[in-house]
C-alpha cells in the first residue's frame, strides 16, 4: 500500500518534518550570515571612527564590541528577513523574485531593529541600505546553490 493511500495515522512520520527543519536551517543560516557581514562592517565602521575621531568612542566601546552589536543586529536582521520572505514570497522560486523586490524586503527587515527599539531612529539611513545589499547577496547564494544542485 503507498503512502498516499494509507489513513493518515499509519503513514511514517519521518518525512512530515523534514520540510520544517529545512526552512528552520534556511532561516538561521541567513540570519547567521548577515550576522557575520554585519559585524564585519560594524568592525570596519569601529575602526574608522577610533582613528579619525577616538573621542566619540567611551571606555569599554572598542571596534570589537561594536561587532558584537552589529552582529546581533544583523541576526536579528537576517531572521526577519527571512521569515517576512518566507511568508511574503512563498512559492516562488529563488531565480523567480524580483532583486529590487528582494532588496526593499531587506531595507523592511533592517528597519524594523531601530523603529522597534530605543536605537535612533537615524540608523535607519545606514541600516537599511546595508538590509538591501545584505537582501541581494542571500538572492545570489541561493540562486548560486540552486543552480549547482
Amino acid at each position: 500500500m503507498k503512502e498516499k493511500e494509507m489513513p493518515m495515522e499509519q503513514v511514517p512520520s519521518r518525512g512530515r518534518l523534514a520540510p520544517l527543519f529545512r526552512k528552520l536551517g534556511d532561516l538561521t543560516v541567513t540570519a547567521l550570515a548577515w550576522g557575520v557581514l554585519w559585524a564585519v562592517v560594524f568592525l570596519a565602521i569601529g575602526f574608522i571612527v577610533s582613528v579619525v575621531r577616538p573621542q566619540d568612542i567611551d571606555a569599554g566601546e572598542g571596534p570589537d564590541v561594536i561587532a558584537r552589536v552589529g552582529f546581533g543586529v544583523g541576526f536579528f536582521s537576517g531572521l526577519v528577513f527571512s521569515v517576512l520572505v518566507s511568508l511574503v514570497e512563498s512559492g516562488r522560486p529563488p531565480r523567480g523574485l524580483a532583486l529590487a523586490r528582494l532588496a526593499l524586503w531587506g531595507a523592511l527587515a533592517s528597519a524594523v531593529w531601530p523603529l522597534a527599539t530605543h536605537v535612533d531612529d537615524s540608523m535607519v539611513i545606514i541600516l537599511c541600505p546595508l538590509g538591501a545589499v545584505c537582501a541581494l547577496a542571500s538572492a545570489g547564494l541561493r540562486v548560486r546553490q540552486c543552480i549547482s544542485a
